[in-house]
């Protein structure tokens, strides 16, 4: 059975490094977990049926996403920056929604397990031996 959070601070640590405020990581993890367990049961699937190591990377992902980045005079979260110095503007782009974790389309196939292997459909032309 899944636990949750699906993942913790050392499993966060471990692919990214130290953070500065491992409550606030807690929080992200926890909160990561929630978006997984909603964007499942969307579908009608449940964290019971995807590989614990798959939960734990991308639950580390979106984490690691809406962690402010320390050290740097750009705004935590920004994407996209512009400055001009004459006659001063800044300008800067930020990931939507900022700070709210955000499971990506590739996280999702992942977790459901679509692109895992070749799948290939048939369809009859011309509607078969029976038209």
């Amino acid at each position: 059975m899944a636990t949750k959070p699906y993942a913790d601070v050392s499993d966060y640590v471990a692919l990214y490094g130290a953070v500065a405020d491992s409550d606030m990581l807690a929080a992200k993890l926890d909160a990561s977990s929630t978006v997984i367990d909603a964007e499942l049961a969307a579908r009608g699937r449940t964290a019971d049926e995807v590989d614990p190591d798959l939960l734990r990377l991308t639950c580390c992902q979106m984490a690691e996403r809406c962690m402010p980045k320390g050290g740097s005079d750009i705004p935590a979260g920004a994407t996209q920056m512009t400055e001009t110095v004459g006659p001063y503007s800044h300008s800067f782009g930020f990931s939507a929604p900022y700070g709210s974790p955000k499971l990506l389309p590739d996280e999702l196939r992942l977790l459901l397990g679509f692109g895992t292997g070749a799948r290939m459909g048939w369809a009859t032309l011309g509607g078969g031996a029976d038209a």
